[in-house]
């Protein structure tokens, strides 16, 4: 007992494979550079505000609204290593 597929279904099933095989070249070769991709991390505890703002704005708490104010960092210095 053997089955016969019809040129049309041989097709799809090529092209099927042909998507499966290029999905993981895609995937191997996103995996590798990302592996191989220079990187670095920065700590915050390394880095100090040198030039601020204050920001205001009105939120909503429940039915009232407040008023707030929050600081924002412009500019990032980096603390010297011999502190």
């Amino acid at each position: 007992m053997s089955t016969r597929f019809e040129p049309s279904q041989i097709r799809t099933i090529r092209m099927l494979i042909a998507l499966a095989v290029l999905s993981v070249v895609f995937i191997s070769v996103a995996i590798y550079v990302d592996s191989t991709v220079p990187s670095f991390s920065l700590k915050k505890a390394e880095w100090t505000c040198s030039a601020s703002h204050t920001e205001s704005r009105l939120i909503a708490a429940g039915k009232v609204i407040v008023p707030t104010t929050t600081t924002i960092c412009d500019q990032w210095s980096r603390i010297p290593e011999d502190q």
